[in-house]
């Protein structure tokens, strides 16, 4: 297939789509069978070329074997919308345009879609209806040939009410009668194609040849020109940075239904998404920064998705860093963390196998480790040669598929020097690096260390090294580890007072319990967890945290709900702990022995945090710890006597990276995360 030419009526009435597609045929070899997937589910089918008939045949049960590499085929499961379309020409042909004519319809329910940045739950296929249009090509509602690049022309005629968007330059739009005629051109070869629509008003700007759009909804056109004006900002920026955006257009598009997706050319945001203040900073941008990375330069799946990380380490990285280095290091701390914590052994797999993710551990892996690969290879090459490197790989790969060995050649050809063992360490091992600081010492002028990698297959890391001397300057050097223990020694002309291995967690490690303040993460990570009621408090407080606890458990089968009334410390010792209540209300915080924290402490019966009481009477507090001797994971959720924990239970997991909360009237107030109190990492002298 070179060009697939697409036509479609659309009924939202009654859920239904009339589609006729003109797949444009070049073969060195006569065709005598071609074979298409298409959703199982069409109707009315029929097969022309030239106006003649063909034969052809569906089968509902497709053969996947047929169009599926041995690697490809353990994605059998994305194919179980497919069906088979054969077509048989009666006389063999070259070229030409077969023209492919069928009813489909399209009611995924969007009242059960569900998207956030840890997990991904329903989601939607197809939706035809009264709130408007959602097609995905995994739903194969056009005839398609897996791991096929295509050029797309498509025409959609809809009610008048509709604003139609797909991939690609805008060509026509314009109303006759009651329906409305919308052509998108896909002039470059694409890996797929989503269709959407809904009742928008359209706002746009320019950025140098590029246009920018919004299609809102009426009750958000107040924060179009924000989107327009921070979309123009990135794109220039991005051209910068890697090269000429690479579609005519850009749009911020509001869904109907919870989505944070990135197209080529366009991101579609749900309504509740694009409310929150934040998106603009960070969202927009690495939705924006998939155009050149997933969006242009494609995935080749069976080499594994280093789109996600490069885009991470472009976006989310990159604006803490813009911001300044701390913020930088606390980011790449937190994803050190995040692999820590979530990533179980029998949860762990190289970056060669990341496809996408589907919780956690699987986001901790092809997002936070994959970025820290990229951030090692810069610490490697240097930031010129880095940014170059993903510059030559953007010219080479532009509309082309592309895996890690061509990221590889890149960054070898840019570097000149073999880079072989740093791709094979990172990308085709699962795991990483756990370091220790041995021993140090200081004399004479002379700093000794030893360094220890823990895990038994060894890594060749680049190790920053902090000196902060006594009148409070400090320098950093760097180390090569290359064995399991190497000692180190650096001539010094001033008096050192401390010693830190990877200040700033410039190394992907695995990091130890003491590095790590508790976190709600942490609480998230326990395959196990038991929620536990107050068994001292009034009977409509009870009802009011057994309501929390239905709510907050929803849908979580690994979370048990019990009355502190029924348990024993030593039925406590498993999983992570929920204590619901205060300290008077629920008799279990009381008894654990809790670690130290600087900031919170349990003084009789009464939370102090950062030297007040809490909570407050309209607060609901939120304290993650572990206990003293275990290491064991709980967490206190306690409510104030005039307290509303409304929402509170559905948006605590979007928490996660933080310590303790503190809400009032339902609004987050406080945030933060506890501070370290002994860093393993550092010497003192």
């Amino acid at each position: 297939m070179e060009k697939q030419t697409l036509q479609i009526q659309l009924y939202p009435s009654r859920s239904t789509a009339l589609i006729e597609s003109k797949i444009k045929l070049s073969s060195i070899e006569p065709v005598r069978e071609l074979r298409f997937l298409l959703n199982k589910n069409v109707r009315e089918i029929s097969v022309k070329k030239s106006g003649e008939s063909l034969k052809f045949q569906f089968l509902r049960d497709t053969d996947l074997n047929f169009f599926l590499s041995e690697k490809d085929s353990a994605y059998k499961n994305e194919y179980n919308l497919a069906g088979e379309l054969i077509i048989s020409p009666q006389t063999p042909f070259k070229d030409g345009e077969i023209e492919i004519a069928y009813l489909l319809s399209a009611s995924d329910s969007v009242d059960k879609a569900a998207f956030s940045r840890e997990y991904i739950a329903y989601e939607v296929k197809a939706y035809i209806g009264e709130k408007g249009v959602f097609m995905s090509p995994a739903y194969f509602w056009y005839p398609a040939l897996p791991n096929e690049l295509l050029h797309f022309d498509v025409t959609v005629v809809t009610p008048d009410t509709l604003q139609m968007l797909t991939q690609g330059k805008l060509m026509r739009e314009e109303i006759l009668g009651d329906r409305r005629y919308t052509r998108w051109l896909s002039d470059y070869p694409a890996d797929g194609l989503h269709l959407v629509g809904s009742r928008y008003m359209v706002g746009k700007t320019v950025s140098g040849e590029v246009d920018i759009y919004t299609y809102f909804f009426p009750e958000s056109q107040d924060l179009s020109d924000s989107y327009l004006q921070a979309s123009q900002r990135y794109v220039k920026m991005y051209e910068d940075l890697i090269g000429p955006y690479p579609f005519s257009k850009f749009a911020v598009v509001e869904n109907f239904f919870p989505t944070g997706y990135g197209m080529p050319s366009y991101t579609l945001l749900g309504s509740q998404v694009i409310r929150l203040p934040f998106i603009i900073h960070t969202s927009l941008g690495h939705e924006i920064t998939h155009n050149w990375w997933g969006n242009s330069v494609y995935v080749k799946y069976e080499t594994g998705n280093w789109c996600e990380g490069l885009t991470t380490y472009y976006a989310d990285h990159y604006y803490k860093e813009m911001k300044n280095p701390a913020e930088a290091a606390d980011y790449r701390r937190d994803l050190n963390r995040d692999f820590t914590v979530y990533v179980k052994d029998h949860k762990d797999f190289p970056l060669n196998s990341f496809t996408e993710r589907t919780e956690s551990a699987s986001r901790a892996i092809g997002y936070g480790k994959s970025a820290m690969v990229f951030h090692q290879l810069r610490q490697i090459v240097g930031d010129s040669l880095f940014y170059e490197i993903f510059r030559d790989f953007y010219r080479n790969y532009k509309f082309k598929e592309a895996g890690w060995p061509d990221i590889e050649l890149s960054a070898e050809k840019t570097f000149k020097s073999d880079l072989t063992w740093f791709f094979d360490q990172w990308i085709n091992r699962k795991g990483g690096p756990r370091l220790t600081l041995v021993s140090a010492q200081e004399e004479n002028g002379s700093l000794w260390f030893t360094l220890r990698q823990e895990q038994n297959d060894l890594y060749r890391l680049l190790v920053p090294v902090e000196i902060v001397y006594r009148d409070s300057s400090s320098e950093i050097r760097e180390v090569w580890l290359e064995n399991s223990e190497q000692q180190y020694n650096f001539v010094l002309t001033e008096d050192p007072v401390h010693l830190i291995i990877d200040p700033n967690y410039d190394v992907f490690r695995t990091l130890s319990l003491s590095e790590i303040p508790p976190s709600l993460a942490e609480m998230y990570a326990q395959e196990n967890a038991l929620v536990v009621l107050p068994d001292n408090c009034s009977a409509s407080r009870l009802e009011m945290y057994r309501r929390f606890a239905e709510i907050f458990s929803e849908g979580e089968t690994n979370l048990t709900i019990e009355s502190a009334a029924d348990l024993s410390m030593r039925e406590l010792k498993t999983g992570s702990l929920y204590l619901l209540g205060t300290p008077v209300e629920n008799s279990l915080i009381r008894q654990i022995d809790w670690q130290e924290q600087d900031e919170w402490q349990l003084k009789e019966n009464t939370i102090v945090l950062n030297e007040q009481p809490v909570p407050q009477p309209d607060e609901v507090v939120v304290l993650a710890g572990r206990t003293a001797n275990e290491n064991q994971n709980a967490c206190i959720i306690a409510v104030g006597g005039n307290g509303k924990t409304g929402r509170i239970a559905t948006l605590l997991s979007h928490y996660g990276k933080y310590s303790y909360l503190v809400f009032e009237n339902g609004k987050n107030i406080i945030k933060d995360i506890y501070s370290v109190r002994k860093n393993p990492m550092m010497a003192e002298f």
